[in-house]
């Protein structure tokens, strides 16, 4: 239950980062200079949020040493028991 939850946050959070993103770049409105901290913003809590989950998928799966894509595709089903 509790990976659930903590995937679901994950979720909400990055496509919010992404929603912010896009309508920056999407609409012309938003595309002046006192707009220009947002989507920088958002861009910095994206790759936090990533790192985040990366780090805790290293966590579950028990390994100490630096996290790789072989060892995540490996062990990617134990973090969720």
């Amino acid at each position: 239950m509790q990976t659930a939850v903590g995937i679901l946050l994950f979720l909400l959070a990055e496509t919010g980062n992404i929603v912010t993103i896009v309508a920056v770049v999407k609409y012309r409105s938003l595309q002046k200079l006192q707009y220009f901290f947002i989507p920088s913003l958002a861009t910095a809590d994206a790759l936090l949020g990533i790192a985040g989950a990366l780090h805790l998928v290293q966590v579950k799966s028990g390994h100490n040493a630096r996290i790789t894509f072989r060892s995540y595709t490996k062990n990617r089903a134990r973090m969720y028991s």
